[in-house]
């Protein structure tokens, strides 16, 4: 996905020459691009294998074995037959698919971390950098408030919009390794990306819990008395009740929020202009920053039926 640049020399040149005329590593971006790849892939696995346990109806089965005991001498049997729970084939998948996301978050941070070492700068000088780093926060965000066995299944719809935003990075955002230009050559740049971004990636898992409450309070996702529930209900009844994604979404929100209203003051003293310009994305680079304020009125329609 992402543009890998084809290295002409052999790897005893590339350690020889290392840095290239504009101070950046290729070797240590290459690996960049090799762990972002690789990230891709593996959410992308932990994606199937999650959507797959989530298909399934989670009946936890209890298998029975046969477990010697001790007994009286005048008992007719040798042993005792007992019911012990054991994991069913599609827990142990949803283990694994957390397993490759775990995996995958570290290759991600892998590929920041190399970036940065690459540039010998903070890994966040364009819009490249800034979704990784935000997809990044949004899975460590998640890891922390999906912690608990029961809210496992929003693994799913947290993981769609990573790699939406990974695949449009890749894609179409992506740039070579190298310095940002003067005008962004500030210590501000390293606090108000990563503010952005973590106030950024904490929202998504906000977004995504407020549009799973909002569906399942709607009409199409209640349940019906007389059992005869739509696809949709069917889904949404494998969700966590409707106060607890609200009350997910609420802290997250009222977590990140703050980050972004400190993200003004910050942009008032980095470049006093429009973020696209200073990052040299044009015009059209400012409205893709801001994008997440979509969210808002996502999380907006979820006070409104809630005060409602």
């Amino acid at each position: 996905m992402v543009r890998l640049r084809c290295v002409a020399n052999s790897p005893r040149q590339v350690r020889n020459s290392d840095v290239n005329v504009v101070g950046t590593r290729e070797s240590l971006a290459l690996y960049s691009d090799w762990a972002y790849t690789s990230a891709v892939a593996g959410l992308t696995l932990a994606l199937l294998l999650l959507s797959a346990t989530f298909a399934i109806a989670r009946t936890r089965t209890l298998e029975k074995s046969t477990a010697p005991g001790v007994v009286a001498r005048d008992s007719a049997s040798p042993g005792v037959v007992v019911e012990m729970p054991r994991r069913s084939r599609t827990e142990r998948l949803e283990r694994a698919g957390i397993a490759v996301v775990f995996v995958s978050a570290v290759l991600l941070l892998m590929c920041i971390v190399l970036r940065g070492l690459a540039t010998s700068r903070a890994p966040w000088g364009n819009m490249y950098e800034f979704i990784n780093l935000t997809s990044f926060c949004g899975l460590i965000a998640a890891a922390v408030v999906l912690r608990r066995p029961q809210f496992r299944a929003l693994w799913v719809f947290v993981l769609i919009p990573v790699l939406i935003l990974l695949a449009v990075s890749g894609k179409w955002l992506y740039t070579d390794a190298a310095p940002v230009m003067p005008a962004l050559q500030s210590y501000w740049l390293p606090i108000h990306v990563s503010v952005v971004s973590l106030g950024s990636g904490v929202f998504l898992v906000a977004g995504v819990a407020s549009a799973l409450f909002l569906v399942k309070t709607s009409t199409h996702g209640e349940q019906r008395a007389d059992g005869r529930n739509g696809y949709v209900a069917g889904l949404m009844s494998r969700l966590p009740d409707a106060q607890i994604l609200d009350r997910i979404a609420y802290r997250t929100t009222i977590f990140a929020f703050p980050h972004l209203r400190i993200r003004r003051h910050l942009r008032c003293d980095l470049g006093r202009g429009d973020m696209g310009t200073l990052l040299g994305l044009g015009p059209q680079g400012d409205s893709v920053v801001y994008r997440m304020g979509c969210l808002r009125g996502l999380l907006a329609c979820q006070i409104h039926r809630r005060v409602a």
